[in-house]
């Protein structure tokens, strides 16, 4: 089972019959005969091999088939036959997809055939067919104990007459809800699939629907209904809205987004902001413009005082509103000096409890700074993000006292402040995950800015920020639900807003409800608002005044701006209770400061917020009626039934801002419920009031260890921070993943070697308190705190000495943080004979990377310990990575026997990574690899081989062979697969010094194109290249627009089949193009360029501008630049920052430049990808190219 998270989108089933019809995803539980099979009753813990695997269950009809749909899903992939007829293939096992199949069953005998396959890891079938006879006859037949496997497809297997006696019964693994999968609500999931995904995209629907056609295929909780809005031409494209307090929506609109003016459905565009007025009938509204004339697409809104905010990529603005909603007056208030791309610059606008206004900005060289009026002196006050992060900030509302919260962030696109104090975010990925972040105020969250890996990114590595990775797709809104219009049970829920990936019926476009318990944690995470119209494309959520959803669709097959666009309400209409609101916001009695304070409690949004509105207008009218509101206040901090009450009183005892105010929110402290308790303590330490250590030492035998934490951060010297901390983590802080990191982080600011405080963790006999100091130990040894000496010092000694601390999180954090301080430990680590071969390589690789003064003796001393050790048998390589590292060692020795022994076995491992490794040092060592030679000729004559591996061998062949075997080759052009064929005429530019060999092709030309005439467009390219030296351009070569419209009408040509052997032949494209010299296809991106992993997700106009176009779109760390040092020396290439040097990365060499000797550096808007790569390749080549880059997913 490969993750879902990184595995391709549901791909387009296009149908070959009018009888056959794929319809949604399938939303009800299965039959409970119904469960998940394999061959292997232990499936679901892993398959060790990846051969196919054949179902079959034949069936009984009474009469023919008045309905019939099919159901299934496996992992990984299924084709699944009907009566010899092909019904339909997916390779998402996230999805159950359905097919109507009435027309192909027949009365008598049927069967029901799937062809499976798994990619690794866990693997299984779930399907079953729901028939109703013409004879009113009801049949359910599937994965049950009653289906048969087999490893091997006989001829005509998908037929009723086969006889499959011999073939063995089934594995059950269990029932459809269970783990690992987790469909159908099973393990806390929802949504159809992955917990917290959904799939409900009906593929067939191609066509746009009207608003009234797409509302019916809403899929909602029982008791919910949804009800239009507005829908086209009073909105189009709609990205983000907001509601004011008499329920008009403004609406920022997209003319440009994502394909710039050209793209814009209007012209000229203007990317508008319009408001909806609702009229007297209570159901229609009115469109009023109220700004246009923007270069991007306002991202942000917020209004607030008859003002409205709004963001557009590097600016925020601030314009009043007049009486009739129009926007005049427009500030500049914040300007970025770098612009981000298109448009994710500065993001969502939302109001802070404290009144403050809060706002994400994508990741990109942040330099945000107040606009700078004619004559006015530059701006001090700037704010940016760590590396090229993106952050969240919040600042007073006309931009001044900027405040970052939170960086380490791709794009924060969606985040919410809730009352309790706790900041939520969703940071999408691209080449890196999908992220769910409970902040940790001030902490660093890694992406953009340390070099980390992915399993980092998504907090599964213990020493990472605890976080979690979402399904794939961008989000675009996050509302923490504290409205009176729902159920109880939905009060406190997180709705997640997906807009989804790109490209048409992509998964994941809904809204998502995720559930959290007493503690914070999410405790369930459902789909709530889905829609089987595939054109659906949720790009906001707001709450009407109401406490209603309301959800903005921008209603579109992609990313592009056009002429449609609604707003959705989703309202409850069930049977089970609402809160009950008894304040009302035309009441009378709002004067009384009692009925005031008691609505801070209201489960009604907007009369919470008039409640707080009302008090600070008392507050500031007299002295008199500032105490009495203040002692009204300290009251509900107290003792307030309803903890959001007193959250409410506690934001407005700090809004009124006085000193008896301030003092008075140490009554919250006094509370009942532990968040306002936190919160309290919070609000005094974060603003810095007085009494705060004094209350934070009440609290510190505190019930809850959240507040204790909170408690010990509020104390006034580091000696008594360090105390608490270590108190709160022994006494079971260090079990909480948050809270463990939360009290390491605040260690790793304050440490020293006179406190000792990481040495006792380090030290200790609790694996988890271990855990914490080893966390703190690599923040302080990352951040820029005045720890960080005592820090690497300390990693110094730890490694030399580690104890019982795990060696390998040493070296990680060591390499991590490039430390140069523990390079002694690290060279006593590494001449130490007691260690596991692993570790000793990993140390290895370590002390090389870091620094050139290491002795080149010393690493090849250990490095070849760790080789004699595997030589003679006594270091076993038990895991891929263990294979890895064993070839990045033979990388610096000589292609000895043993190197070839190794190599002999690492070519053929199971795991891809690891033959590639192999492959990539076999072509690293030629002609001195040549003993490899008669065993991979061996090989790809096999056609017991598996094709990817024969095309494996037959890529390094040419490379290794001292002389090419004339009789092999030629063999090779008549071999039965088509693929080695082509490949073969591919692999033939390498002959170019073998006029023997050249004759050779040129003799079989005829006889080849008479066999497979697709293969003359090959032959003539390769040809002309061998006999006159030059490269063919495609015919189309001067017009690229007309050659991207050729290839992309072939890639979405290629056949079921050419689909799966394509991107093989595609791979042998991307070597011999030397594009491996660059890109990795693993997670991480490789110093030169961004790793393609998850580029497949793109569109495939995006994919062939990207090779046709490399400069055109450059993604944010790979822009050339220019060096050119203070003795004149010019260096170009990719820049990274080393502390006070410049390391210059280019295609085959790197320079490291101190930043004392720069004297001017600039930014080239170009690639190192160079241009005109296509007119090496035959046109077939570019399409296999296209089709390898799009199954990268």
């Amino acid at each position: 089972m490969q993750n879902y998270l990184t595995r391709p989108n549901p791909w387009v089933f296009f149908l070959f019959a009018t009888w056959i019809v794929q319809t949604s995803s399938v939303q009800a539980d299965p039959p409970p005969s119904i469960g998940w099979i394999w061959d292997d009753p232990l499936a679901a813990q892993g398959d060790s091999t990846k051969e196919p695997r054949y179902f079959r269950r034949t069936f009984e009809l009474t009469a023919n088939a008045a309905t019939a749909s099919l159901h299934i899903t496996a992992d990984d992939r299924y084709v699944v036959y009907i009566n010899g007829q092909k019904v339909g293939e997916d390779g998402a096992w996230a999805s159950v997809e359905s097919y109507e199949v009435a027309k192909i069953l027949r009365a008598g005998k049927n069967v029901l055939a799937v062809a499976a396959s798994n990619g690794g890891g866990q693997a299984g079938l779930l399907t079953w067919l729901e028939v109703q006879t013409t004879d009113k006859k009801t049949l359910v037949v599937g994965s049950d104990r009653n289906m048969k496997a087999s490893l091997q497809a006989a001829d005509q297997w998908d037929q009723t007459a086969f006889d499959d006696t011999p073939w063995a019964k089934v594995g059950m693994l269990g029932n459809a809800r269970i783990s690992p999968w987790n469909l159908f609500g099973g393990g806390g999931g929802g949504g159809g699939g992955q917990p917290g995904s959904s799939n409900a995209a009906d593929k067939s629907i191609r066509e746009r629907l009207s608003a009234d056609e797409e509302q019916p295929r809403f899929i909602l909780p029982d008791g919910f209904e949804i009800e239009l809005v507005a829908a086209e031409p009073q909105v189009i494209n709609p990205i983000t809205m907001v509601v004011d307090d008499e329920g008009n929506i403004y609406v920022s609109e997209s003319h440009t987004y994502r394909y710039g003016a050209g793209g814009s459905p209007i012209k000229p565009f203007t990317n508008p902001i319009v408001r909806l007025e609702p009229q007297a009938d209570g159901k229609s509204y009115r469109r009023v413009m109220v700004a246009e004339g923007f270069d991007e697409p306002v991202m942000g809104l917020a209004i607030r005082d008859g003002k409205l905010w709004c963001t557009a990529n590097n600016y925020l603005y601030q314009f009043d509103l007049d009486e009739n909603g129009k926007a005049t007056n427009r500030q500049t208030l914040l300007v970025d000096r770098n612009k981000a791309w298109n448009p994710f610059g500065m993001f969502v606008l939302e109001w802070g409890p404290d009144g403050l206004l809060y706002m994400s900005v994508g990741n990109h060289n942040i330099d945000i700074r107040p606009a700078r009026g004619e004559g006015e002196a530059e701006p001090t006050e700037s704010i940016s993000g760590q590396g090229s992060s993106g952050i969240v900030m919040r600042m007073n509302p006309d931009g001044s006292n900027m405040q970052r919260l939170v960086h380490g962030l791709r794009v924060p696109y969606s985040f919410e402040y809730d009352p309790f104090g706790q900041l939520w975010l969703l940071s999408n990925g691209q080449g890196n995950p999908n992220r769910f972040v409970r902040v940790i105020d001030g902490v660093d969250y890694h992406c953009y800015s340390r070099a980390v890996p992915n399993d980092w990114l998504t907090g599964r590595h213990p020493l990472s920020p605890p976080c979690f990775e979402l399904p794939n797709g961008a989000r675009t809104q996050l509302l923490r639900y504290y409205g009176a219009a729902y159920p109880e049970e939905y009060v406190g829920s997180l709705f997640l807003d997906n807009w989804g990936a790109h490209g048409f019926a992509a998964a994941n476009r809904s809204v998502f409800r995720y559930a959290l318990d007493e503690h914070n944690n999410v405790a369930s995470k459902h789909a709530f608002v889905s829609c089987s119209d595939p054109h659906f494309r949720c790009s906001h959520v707001a709450l009407d005044p109401n406490g209603n959803l309301l959800v903005a669709d921008w209603y579109g097959r992609d990313d592009e701006s056009d002429l449609t666009g609604r707003i959705w309400r989703v309202k409850y209409v069930g049977k089970e209770p609402i809160p009950q609101v008894e304040h009302k916001l035309d009441s009378p009695h709002w004067s009384d400061d009692a009925y005031a304070v008691a609505a801070l409690g209201s489960p009604q949004h907007r009369i919470r917020e008039q409640a707080i509105e009302r008090l600070l207008e008392r507050a500031k009218a007299s002295d008199n009626d500032a105490d009495s509101v203040v002692a009204a206040l300290a009251r509900q901090a107290a003792k307030a039934e309803q903890p959001l009450g007193a959250a409410g009183a506690l934001w407005t005892l700090l809004r009124i801002d006085t000193p008896n105010s301030k003092a008075a929110i140490a009554s919250g402290a006094q509370h009942p419920e532990w968040r306002v308790r936190r919160l309290a303590v919070n609000i005094l330490r974060r603003y810095e009031l007085p009494q705060a250590a004094t209350i934070a030492r009440s609290l510190a035998q505190d019930a809850e260890l959240a507040v204790r934490l909170e408690a010990a951060l509020a104390l006034k010297n580091s000696q008594e921070i360090h105390s608490a901390l270590l108190a709160v983590l022994s006494d079971g802080a260090a079990e909480d993943p948050h809270l463990r990191y939360e009290a390491a982080w605040h260690l790793a600011q304050h440490a020293s070697a006179e406190q000792n405080a990481l040495e006792k963790l380090l030290d200790a006999e609790d694996e988890n308190l271990r855990l914490a100091g080893l966390i703190a130990l690599d923040i302080a040894c990352y951040e820029s705190f005045g720890s960080r000496p005592y820090a690497e010092g300390l990693l110094a000694a730890r490694l030399a000495d580690p104890g019982s601390l795990p060696v390998e999180y040493l070296l990680e954090i060591l390499r991590a943080n490039r430390s140069k301080a523990g390079l002694d430990g690290l060279r006593r680590l590494v001449a130490r004979t007691d260690l596991p071969g692993p570790i000793t390589a990993a140390a290895i690789l370590a002390l090389r990377s870091l620094s050139g003064e290491v002795s080149d003796q010393l690493i090849e001393s250990a490095g070849d310990r760790l080789l004699a050790a595997v030589e003679n048998g006594e270091v076993q390589l038990q895991s891929s990575s263990d294979c890895l590292l064993l070839l990045r060692l033979l990388d610096d020795r000589p292609a000895n026997d043993f190197a070839m022994q190794q190599l002999t076995a690492l070519s053929n491992h199971n795991d891809p990574a690891v033959r590639e490794a192999a492959f990539g040092l076999i072509r690293k060592f030629g002609r001195k690899a040549a003993p490899l030679t008669t065993l991979f000729r061996q090989r790809l004559s096999d056609p017991k081989q598996k094709l990817d591996r024969r095309l494996e061998i037959l890529a390094v062949l040419p490379a290794i062979e001292e002389e090419p075997d004339v009789k092999l080759w030629t063999q090779l052009l008549a071999d039965p697969a088509t693929e080695i064929r082509t490949d073969a005429i591919r692999s033939w530019r390498q002959f170019k010094d073998h006029p023997s060999l050249v004759s050779v092709l040129v003799d079989a030309e005829a006889s080849i194109v008479r066999r497979d005439s697709a293969l003359e467009d090959d032959l003539a390219t390769v040809l002309k290249q061998l006999l006159t030296g030059s490269q063919v351009a495609p015919v189309e070569q001067a017009d690229k627009e007309k050659l991207a419209h050729a290839i992309l009408t072939a890639v979405e040509s290629l056949t079921s089949e050419q689909n799966k052997t394509a991107p093989l032949l595609g791979r042998r494209v991307f070597e011999r193009s030397a594009c491996v010299k660059c890109h990795t296809t693993i997670s991480a991106d490789s110093p030169l360029a961004p790793t393609l992993k998850g580029v497949g997700k793109q569109k495939l106009e995006y994919l062939i501008e990207s090779v046709l176009h490399p400069s055109q779109v450059i993604k944010t760390g790979f822009l050339v630049e220019t060096i050119i040092t203070t003795d004149g020396k010019v260096l170009s290439g990719l820049v990274r920052e080393e502390g006070n040097h410049l390391r210059v990365l280019e295609v085959e060499r790197e320079s490291l430049v101190s930043k004392d000797r720069v004297d001017e550096r600039s930014v080239l808007k170009k690639s190192l990808m160079p241009e005109g790569q296509e007119q090496q390749w035959s046109r077939r080549e570019f399409v296999d190219l296209i089709a390898y880059l799009r199954s990268l997913k």
